[in-house]
Parts: C-alpha cells; sequence; structure tokens
C-alpha cells in the first residue's frame, strides 16, 4: 500500500508541474529526447493518424518547416509512477508516386500537457528538403513512433495534405503606375503573358486564389471570385480591400496565358524601380522584374 501511495503521489507531482507547461522537446532523427525522468522498456505503441500539415504550399526550393499534427498519439506513458516518452520521426509521401519518400528532420516536438497515457494530440515540427524536382507535387505524411525498450516500431496512416509551388516557365509584363495626389489614389496597369511549367497540373481561377504583387504591393483575389466568359476567359470586376480590381486571362493560342489587370484607389508609394511582379494562381507561380513606367 506504501509503494502504490508513493507511485501515485510520484505520478501527480509529475502531472501538476508538467501539464502547465508547453514543453518543447528537441529531436534529431530517432534520437531520444532528454529527460530527467527514469525511463523503462515499455511495448505501448497507439494507433495514430496525421490529420493536418501547415502550411499547406510552399516553396520546393527552400527548407521548409511544416507542423504535423498527429491525433491518438501516446508520447507520454506513465507506469507505476514513472513517465516513458515515446520518440517520433516525420515523412512526406509523394501523393502519386508512394517510392517518393522524404525524410523530415525532427527538430521539435510540442505538447500540450502531460502526463496521463492516451494524450491527443501531438504537434510535430520538421524541416523537410523536398528539392526542386518536387515542384508542383502533392505530399501527404506519416509518423513512425519509436516504442523505448523494444525494437517496436508503429507507423501512422499517411495524411494531411502539402503542395510545392508549381513555378511559371516564363512571364513576362509591362507595367505603368500613376501615383495620385492623394493617399490610396494610385493606379496600376499590368499587361503580361506566361506560360506554365510543364509538370503543372493548369490553372483554376474558379476555385483558385490569385495573386498579383508589383514590389511591396499585393493583392488577392479569393478563390470563387472570377467567373468564365466565351473562349476560356476568366474575368473578375470587383473591390478587393478598398481597391477596384479588372482582371482578365485569356489563354492564347499554341499555349500560354495573358495577363490584363489595372487597379484603383491602391497605395503604390513604395513602389520603386526596378518592380518585381509575382503572379500566383493556386500553386502556380511565376516573377519577372521590370522598369516600369512610374508618373
Amino acid at each position: 500500500m506504501s509503494n502504490l501511495k508513493n507511485n501515485l503521489m510520484t505520478s501527480l507531482i509529475l502531472g501538476i508541474l508538467i501539464s502547465s507547461l508547453v514543453l518543447i522537446a528537441p529531436l534529431t532523427g530517432n534520437s531520444q529526447p532528454t529527460s530527467s525522468v527514469s525511463v523503462s522498456p515499455t511495448t505501448k505503441c497507439p494507433d495514430k493518424v496525421v490529420t493536418s500539415v501547415t502550411p499547406t504550399t510552399g516553396d520546393a526550393s527552400t527548407t521548409q518547416v511544416l507542423d504535423v499534427l498527429v491525433a491518438n498519439a501516446t508520447y507520454f506513458v506513465s507506469n507505476g509512477g514513472e513517465v516513458f516518452f515515446l520518440s517520433f520521426d516525420a515523412w512526406a509521401v509523394d501523393s502519386v508516386d508512394p517510392s517518393n519518400v522524404i525524410a523530415g528532420t525532427t527538430s521539435q516536438y510540442l505538447l500540450p500537457g502531460c502526463c496521463v497515457d492516451g494524450f491527443n494530440p501531438l504537434l510535430i515540427r520538421a524541416r523537410f528538403n523536398f528539392g526542386s524536382a518536387n515542384a508542383c507535387k502533392t505530399f501527404k505524411f506519416y509518423v513512425n513512433t519509436k516504442c523505448f525498450g523494444t525494437a517496436t516500431i508503429g507507423q501512422s496512416e499517411p495524411g494531411g495534405s502539402f503542395t510545392l509551388d508549381c513555378p511559371s516557365a516564363a512571364l513576362t509584363a509591362k507595367v505603368k503606375i500613376n501615383k495620385g495626389p492623394r493617399t490610396r489614389d494610385d493606379k496600376f496597369d499590368v499587361q503580361g503573358t506566361f506560360i506554365l511549367a510543364r509538370a503543372s497540373d493548369g490553372i483554376h481561377p474558379l476555385t483558385e486564389d490569385l495573386t498579383l504583387q508589383l514590389g511591396v504591393f499585393s493583392i488577392t483575389i479569393p478563390a470563387g471570385s472570377f467567373g468564365q466568359a466565351n473562349h476560356g476567359r476568366f474575368r473578375f470586376t470587383g473591390l478587393i480591400g478598398g481597391v477596384f480590381l479588372d482582371v482578365e486571362i485569356r489563354p492564347l493560342r499554341g499555349g500560354g496565358f495573358d495577363l490584363q489587370a489595372t487597379g484603383g484607389n491602391a497605395y503604390l508609394v513604395d513602389v520603386v524601380n526596378p518592380v518585381t511582379v509575382r503572379l500566383t494562381i493556386g500553386n502556380d507561380s511565376g516573377s519577372t522584374t521590370v522598369t516600369a513606367k512610374i508618373k
């Protein structure tokens, strides 16, 4: 009875001390997080499900830091007053080609509380180097759990979704900017053409956001805002954040698209030459640097 009371008291103290904190424990590969608690063998490897990944899009050419949310994850197991840590590794698998797997370098896991069995959820923060060869592709994610003291590995089902940007093969643009006498009285006119990358799944202005950037100025037309006109044209006319926009996308013979975009009541004071023009539609994007006609 005395041992039982001591064990219960130990668990209670650990719970009080740790549950009030948001714990951040560094991980490297399959390594065990440092801990001052005693660790004994355990075979508890619960079923896990990856429910989401944040953010959901990113650039293939740069390292992506992603938060992988795992449901039904036990990261502590209490037994006889002791607390056992389970390690986690995150992986990305190509939605189309399951043999294309990218290992994440797990830098942190974030724990919302402690210290009873069956904690839910667990947030794993990991770095992924997808590489430019994976541009335009969508990945699902899974985690591996190693049960300390055993060789048992538990793997979750793939879940979540992350789509890598699809750079346009070419974007050209001509830009005119007329800076008015009052604040938010500026106008712009952009005429351009763009060609999608070979790996692109196409643009879908009816269901995808469109973002146009002119230097430090950026404006986004939300998905569902465009209407479809004759001959495959898409057009939006209206107010976004107080800026009046008229944007039209028209397919060209032989491939590619024509872009016509005008705006009024904009704030373009800080836009100076040279101007970087960037067009993003869904996960397709392209940029170019031009010398604008600025008045």
